[in-house]
């Protein structure tokens, strides 16, 4: 420990020099409140709060149902990210926590920062590896936690290079509770010593069980009626949908399509693409006399997954990244994705290895899911795996906690 406090020292002399020659410029170009949290000079006033830091908007969302459990030990929840959309994605939570920005990783600012806010904890989601915010922490006596933890190969080859460095700071770490084996067997080779494989939280869903009865009745479908649900469509996919929706109408007798635009505020635009061919907006609709169901409403798509035969992901078709197919896993349907999913890589990956999930592109999507159609049992198949997968990793969240509570004692 002692090499790797000189080593960092020395290295942070330079730094320090660097930081206090461009504090007069960083103070100007970070004016507004926001950007000003990167110099880390008002920490916020709380009572030994449980500090957690989450990268951005994959690791907030990763965590949601960790900070609902977390709230209700009583102690104040302090969360810091590293990308403005991550603050903003906790900001929208509206849940009874403090947030902001993580100040930069230089020795003036992290020692202060950790001296005056002196949390109980800090816990690190997923991947970040910030030297000197853990050496502050180890410093000042506050035990330091990797939740939800994973790590690339290419990550420990580079860190790999500096074993000798960041070693003994490593052993210092209180816990790590890796998503998977190989994480788990990743992390112990850096020198991380009590690592754990807890399984991955984002599995963890508690949605609303719904009666598709009820459900069904208020959007106006028949029990006979074979239901499409795209989730969460972003622009040019209502145009690929249009394409194929007069072919799909022709084979599918009883069949009811209903979009779920992910922006409400492009609902004129949806609708003017929507225009050749006859559709319905779910806050006009009075009856069972449509084939095209267009929703203009929030947070209903949870619901309309709970009746989808088939459940296709919107965001996936373009490159927009794609959107979380694990609510469509919760309710057990076969799920449909384009080849866009960079920003749910993981979920894809688990629903993939369980075949619960049908790889489709712009080309294929309608021999695709008239193959569903036409095969009961892959659907059903495809639909209990889908569930398996969240079952698979339902003990995440509980061994999360378990790691967690015994640093509170």
């Amino acid at each position: 420990m002692f090499l790797t406090q000189t080593i960092l020292f020395i290295l942070n002399i330079f730094l320090d020099l660097i930081y206090i020659a461009a504090f007069p410029i960083l103070s100007l170009i970070w004016r507004d409140p926001i950007s000003n949290e990167r110099l880390g000079l008002y920490p916020p006033k709380l009572n030994k709060p449980i500090w957690i830091h989450a990268a951005s908007v994959g690791e907030v969302n990763a965590i949601i149902p960790l900070l609902n459990e977390l709230l209700n030990i009583g102690k104040p929840i302090f969360i810091t990210t590293t990308s403005r959309t991550g603050r903003k994605r906790v900001k929208d939570l509206n849940l009874p926590v403090t947030i902001q920005l993580l100040p930069l990783d230089i020795r003036l600012i992290t020692w202060s920062f950790m001296h005056k806010l002196k949390p109980s904890m800090l816990l690190i989601v997923e991947t970040e590896i910030w030297p000197n915010l853990l050496l502050a922490a180890i410093n000042h006596k506050v035990p330091v936690g990797w939740v939800n933890a994973r790590i690339a190969k290419s990550s420990v080859e580079y860190l790999n290079i500096f074993k000798f460095v960041f070693k003994p700071l490593f052993q210092k770490i209180s816990f790590v509770s890796a998503q998977t084996g190989v994480d788990t067997r990743r992390f112990r080779k850096l020198g991380f010593s009590n690592v754990t494989t807890a399984g991955n939280l984002k599995f963890c869903l508690n949605l609303k069980v719904h009666d598709p009865n009820k459900i069904k009745q208020r959007y106006g479908i028949d029990s006979s009626d074979f239901v499409i649900v795209w989730g969460s469509s972003r622009p040019g996919e209502e145009e690929l949908l249009i394409k194929i929706l007069p072919r799909l109408e022709a084979e599918i007798k009883d069949i009811k399509t209903i979009v779920v635009p992910r922006h409400l505020n492009r609902m004129e635009d949806v609708c003017k693409v929507l225009g050749p061919i006859p559709f319905t907006l779910f806050s006009k609709h009075d009856g069972f006399n449509y084939k095209l169901l267009t929703v203009d409403k929030m947070g209903v798509l949870t619901e309309l997954y709970s009746i989808a035969d088939i459940a296709i992901i919107g965001g996936s078709f373009r490159d927009f990244g794609g959107h979380n197919p694990l609510e469509a896993a919760f309710y057990g349907k076969p799920i449909i994705i384009g080849p866009y999913y960079t920003s749910c890589r993981g979920s894809v990956r688990a629903l993939k290895h369980k075949h619960a999930i049908l790889f489709s592109d712009e080309d294929k999507l309608f021999d695709d899911i008239m193959n569903l159609y036409n095969n009961e049992s892959t659907r059903k198949l495809m639909g209990d795996n889908a569930k398996k997968t969240l079952e698979v990793n339902c003990q995440s969240l509980s061994n999360n906690l378990t790691s967690i509570k015994k640093l509170l004692i």
